[in-house]
């Protein structure tokens, strides 16, 4: 499991069909277990953060391997900052971003813990702008609040 600071961090965003998040956790956790004795998951709105050592093409293999009835996608996070401070998490992640390289043309924000969508979309559209990771031509992602942790993944390439 990836750690900073001794936090643990969520390596994908599994999304479920509604009201199916505990038997898909379990299913998971079942198909998951042998590869990895630490496996495991946390329970949100629509989805399951997933908290494992493999690495995403083994996760994507594995789960190839194993159809889990109602598990709708699969979303490997590509950074993840895990902080009680919302603004400072999303300045972080935007930070990472940047000195990536990458730009962004659109900015999705998915919110499945304590925190309104409003308030987020508004948190991340101050900083994007004041980071300069905001352009026309650049990929299409999704910003994810998973509790305390906010994750990042692409949803299509650049132009």
């Amino acid at each position: 499991m990836q750690k900073a600071e001794g936090v643990e961090r969520p390596v994908a965003v599994v999304i479920v069909r509604s009201g199916s998040e505990f038997r898909v956790g379990r299913d998971l956790l079942d198909a998951l277990y042998p590869h990895d004795p630490k496996v495991r998951v946390s329970i949100l709105r629509g989805a399951l953060a997933l908290y494992t050592e493999l690495r995403p093409e083994e996760l994507r293999t594995l789960l190839s391997r194993y159809p889990i009835r109602g598990l709708l996608k699969i979303r490997i996070l590509e950074e993840v900052v895990c902080s009680h401070d919302t603004t400072s998490a999303v300045e972080a992640l935007l930070e990472k971003l940047a000195a990536k390289g990458l730009k962004l043309s659109h900015i999705e924000v998915r919110t499945r813990g304590t925190v309104a969508r409003r308030h987020a979309s508004s948190i991340v559209l101050e900083a994007a702008k004041r980071l300069g990771v905001l352009s026309s031509c650049g990929i299409k992602g999704r910003i994810e609040f998973l509790g305390d942790c906010i994750g990042f993944y692409r949803l299509s390439s650049s132009c």
